[in-house]
């Protein structure tokens, strides 16, 4: 991501209170905006270093959902 000059932010957490779910690593991009997350998605999605990376991930990962989230803010 710095490499494609990217301008999410990595946020990652373990669940701790979780069940059986304990210990599970959440990982998630945070993006300024909805155009700086489509102009990410665009680079990355046409690099080839960054797919070959990607897949290499899938061989120790589980990926349980792709989501877009908002904060809600009183």
């Amino acid at each position: 991501m710095k490499r494609l000059e990217g301008t999410g932010k990595l946020r990652i957490w373990k669940a701790k209170y979780a069940g059986s779910d304990a210990g599970t690593v959440v990982v998630a991009i945070e993006y300024p905006s909805l155009t700086s997350l489509a102009t990410d998605d665009k680079k990355t999605a046409a690099d080839p270093a960054m797919g070959a990376w990607i897949r290499g991930l899938d061989k120790m990962r589980k990926s349980v959902s792709d989501s877009l989230y908002s904060e809600s803010r009183p």
